[in-house]
């Protein structure tokens, strides 16, 4: 799948100088915003980026160019070497771009594992793992602690680099170890509290699922749908009085449709088995055979 990606520039708004080019596939704001969060991924860059704000200024990012994420490597390269030997912008890039922008512990293939120590699947690298969950700064901090065995887990998964395969079964035990510990011995206030959201929860839950099929036996109702008729009748009635001349445009164009001669025929029929229509029909036919007889008895 052919995804759009970014090549940027981060200024300098003190010298107006070009410090810093990177590829995104977010949008350039939120890009920003990590690079002034991100710490000790890039020093000469965060020094640069902290000289900046010292100043109640902040660096401005702007697009370069626009590829997509087949060809963005070249581009990345490409112009990392044009800023830096043509232009001479003082760039903070510590690698050339692309691939080769990752250090060593990024190229390492790495393994997802559930909570369990069953293997999910494998990565070629940091990189790719980190895109597979959320492609962010702060995701692959998390993912490389979870892999260094800095932290427990990183969102729900326990993570491992091949190399270090043989040890996730350590990681498994030390992971539910801790988590009984922190179980058992953690504050009871926190505790409580945790137990009231989850009550909160299952008590939402179970409302939104009750007033669910409440809507459904209701809507299916046969009193729902006769009270749903009513109002349209009304509606349609309220529209008939208050534009009459359309009223009488629309029901020629119906009258004068398949659909509309048949539905006249059938009121007819229906109008002539009732009570009422029975006697004006008896009515009209004493009429038209007085008539006849009149007209007989000139002639």
């Amino acid at each position: 799948m052919i995804n759009d990606v970014y090549i940027y520039g981060l200024l300098n708004p003190i010298d107006n100088s070009t410090f810093y080019i990177g590829k995104t596939i977010n949008p350039l704001d939120r890009r920003l915003r990590n690079h002034i969060s991100e710490q000790g991924t890039n020093i000469k860059k965060e020094s640069v980026i902290k000289e900046i704000i010292s100043e109640g200024k902040t660096p401005i990012i702007y697009e370069i160019c626009k590829t997509n994420n087949k060809e963005w490597e070249n581009e990345e390269k490409f112009f990392i070497s044009y800023f830096r030997n043509i232009l001479q912008q003082p760039l903070t890039n510590v690698a050339i771009g692309g691939e080769d922008g990752t250090s060593d512990c990024r190229k390492k293939p790495i393994n997802q594992y559930n909570l369990n120590g069953d293997l999910i699947q494998t990565f070629d690298s940091l990189a790719s793992a980190t895109r597979f969950i959320n492609n962010s700064e702060s995701t692959r901090k998390q993912i490389s602690k979870a892999a260094n065995s800095k932290m427990l887990s990183a969102y729900g998964y326990l993570w491992c680099y091949l190399e270090d395969k043989k040890n996730i079964n350590k990681k498994v035990k030390y992971y539910h170890k801790t988590r009984t510990w922190t179980l058992k011995n953690r504050n009871p206030d926190t505790a409580k509290r945790i137990e009231r959201n989850r009550t909160k929860k299952e008590k939402k839950q179970k409302e939104i699922e009750r007033r669910k099929k409440n809507r459904k036996i209701l809507i299916n109702s046969p009193e729902y749908i006769e009270e749903k008729k009513k109002k349209a009748r009304e509606k349609i009635k309220k529209w008939r009085i208050e534009n009459p001349e359309k009223w009488k445009e629309q029901k020629k164009r119906y009258n004068q449709t398949k659909n509309g001669k048949e539905r006249k025929k059938e009121q007819t029929k229906r109008y002539l088995q009732s009570e009422d229509g029975r006697k004006k029909h008896n009515e009209y036919n004493k009429k038209y055979y007085e008539k006849n007889k009149n007209n007989k008895s000139n002639n």
